[in-house]
């Protein structure tokens, strides 16, 4: 029998099915724009996230200027909206800051504007009603890829609550 022309190099034909120096090299290839996508995907959601809490207090820091400066008067909307943009460091004006007062009765019932004469709440049980401030900021931001299945620009909005009186 005569041997085969590739019987010195069938050791080595062998062993090249088995190796895998090389393997590795290829799974990362594979997985390397997968996992940049992820780090992108999680680094952009982060700025989002990031720019809602600080709109979050950016519109409590409106609220408590209206509580801290309590009077007889209200502290002008003018004053709030400023307060915001400077907590917000909004120096291009881009946000949606709308700040609103109102009253409630002791007794619940539905909000009612505080300059309303004579009050609900002193007509049916001689109360004084509670004034509170409410401050709405809102932001459109804009994510710096696209993503397959979300809107390229996300809304985000944050509202503060607080009783003046």
């Amino acid at each position: 029998m005569k041997p085969s022309p590739f019987a010195r190099y069938e050791h080595s034909l062998m062993r090249f099915g088995r190796r895998d120096d090389g393997s590795a090299l290829v799974e990362f290839a594979f997985a390397a724009p997968v996992l940049l996508f992820l780090a992108i995907g999680a680094f952009d959601f982060g700025m989002a996230f990031q720019q809602k809490h600080r709109l979050a207090s950016a519109a409590q820091a409106g609220a408590q200027i209206a509580v801290q400066e309590r009077s007889l008067s209200e502290v002008p909307i003018g004053d709030i909206i400023a307060r915001v943009r400077m907590e917000a460091n909004d120096t291009g004006n881009v946000l949606v800051v709308t700040p609103a007062y109102f009253c409630v009765c002791p007794e619940g019932g539905a909000d009612f504007a505080c300059k309303t004469e004579p009050s609900p709440c002193v007509l049916a049980a001689g109360r004084l009603p509670s004034k509170y401030v409410q401050v709405d900021v809102r932001h459109s931001f804009n994510l710096i890829f696209d993503y397959p299945g979300v809107a390229k620009t996300v809304p985000l909005q944050a509202t503060s609550t607080m009783r003046v009186r």
